[in-house]
């Protein structure tokens, strides 16, 4: 592992320690410790999740919560064009059914979520995301968990090669499944994970009437994790974490031009704390490896780290900075990886209990593999939302993005405003 990741989670861990647990331990209901209980520190987001969490119709054993989200926008480039931007007033509806089970053991969830756009431009879509999960308990210390998921959804134009217009964006279908295990013997926390994801795009067409084929962007990932965590005190744990994936692509040469079927893996260590009223979060550092099928293609290795971290500077203000660097799956023509940073910051202050004002910040950078391009994008948005009533909630949002793409092989290049307001109907 890199010098420079191991010093800086041991700078971590220094503080962490040196703060020390001042606060009473969590108890569980037998008297003993809950050793990763994090809930200590609830933000301004989490206090808006236990009010709304009251919310909802009893069935039986079950809670049905639904919400509908009415907005009306703008954007000054709906199709991310380089060089023709072309505003738009935009309109969207969200339909969203949560079901959720009220037990004192095990868990089940689903969800259904339909989110519909339409720009004056000409242009609509509407995905449809259905997810189903849970938790079977068999003991105090040892849980199942699983679930499905199925999403009819909609690519962002900003997603396409430079150049590449098409008349509507594409679409495509991912359908995935996982199962996984906790189990925690006092200071000791064991977790594994097995996953599956399939991606299937459908062709587009080009505002030209041609067939713009994507069949070569069509995947299947599957993945594997362990992870085990160690309490240092009751609100202070080191873990270490490993996950292996496969990566199979539906064509392979001579269909396409590169092989992009590949094997990975990626190691964290780190620490999960919750520190007095300080601060509260994650933080993992460690090394990545994706080796590829096609011979001669060379290994993409690296620095990796994944975290958030709230701070809390006042008990009505939450700061959240994230982090995550990693390597992922390329589309660009003749690239088969590309290795992702992004950062972001997020300010929450709650101005009265019913009115929460935002702004955050985002900044990411893709270098590919195997083609000479780099990709930056920066994000900023602020905004606020008023709590009319337990039922209905309203909403303003303004922001901007853009993103530069450079190198040989360049990518799409442009810059986006927007505006939008809404109301929110909960039950």
């Amino acid at each position: 592992m890199p010098k420079c990741g191991v010093g800086a989670v041991a700078s971590v861990l220094a503080a962490i320690f040196m703060i020390g647990d001042v606060r009473a331990q969590p108890q569980v209901e037998d008297g003993g410790t809950d050793y990763f209980r994090r809930d200590g520190n609830p933000s301004v987001r989490d206090r808006q999740v236990e009010r709304s969490a009251e919310l909802g119709w009893r069935l039986g054993g079950f809670w049905l919560k639904p919400q509908v989200s009415l907005d009306l926008g703008y954007s000054d480039n709906v199709a991310a064009s380089e060089t023709d931007p072309e505003a738009s007033t935009v309109y969207q509806a969200d339909v969203r059914i949560d079901l959720e089970s009220n037990w004192g053991r095990h868990e089940l969830h689903g969800s259904l979520d339909i989110p519909t756009v339409n720009y004056t431009s000409d242009f609509s879509a509407t995905d449809v995301i259905a997810e189903l999960g849970g938790r079977l308990d068999i003991d105090r210390g040892l849980s199942v968990n699983g679930g499905a998921s199925y999403g009819r959804r909609t690519e962002p134009y900003s997603f396409l090669p430079s150049g590449v217009e098409l008349s509507d964006p594409l679409e495509y279908d991912t359908t995935g499944a996982y199962v996984g295990f906790a189990q925690t013997f006092n200071r000791v926390r064991l977790a594994g994970r097995a996953s599956m994801l399939e991606r299937d795009f459908h062709d587009g067409e080009l505002t030209n009437g041609l067939p713009f084929e994507v069949d070569d962007r069509d995947v299947t990932q599957v993945s594997y994790g362990l992870r085990a965590d160690y309490a240092m005190t009751a609100r202070t744990s080191l873990f270490v974490s490993a996950e292996a994936n496969t990566r199979e692509h539906d064509l392979v040469p001579p269909a396409v031009l590169v092989n992009k079927d590949s094997e990975g893996y990626e190691v964290l260590v780190g620490a999960n704390f919750d520190l007095t009223h300080l601060m509260s979060g994650e933080l993992g550092v460690g090394y990545y490896a994706q080796s590829f099928d096609e011979p001669g293609v060379e290994e993409q290795t690296g620095f990796a780290a994944r975290g958030q971290i709230e701070w809390y500077p006042d008990e009505l203000v939450t700061v959240t900075v994230g982090v995550e660097r990693a390597v992922s799956e390329a589309f660009a023509v003749g690239a088969r990886s590309l290795v992702n940073t992004d950062a972001n910051i997020g300010i929450d202050y709650e101005y009265r209990r019913n009115i929460i004002l935002s702004v955050a910040s985002g900044y990411s950078f893709e270098e590919y593999g195997e083609i000479d391009r780099q990709d930056r994008r920066w994000t900023v948005y602020a905004g606020g939302e008023y709590e009319f009533n337990r039922f209905t909630s309203f909403n303003a949002r303004i922001g901007h993005g853009e993103q530069e793409s450079e190198g040989a092989d360049f990518g799409r290049s442009y810059e986006e405003n927007v505006a939008s307001i809404g109301v929110r109907l909960r039950r």
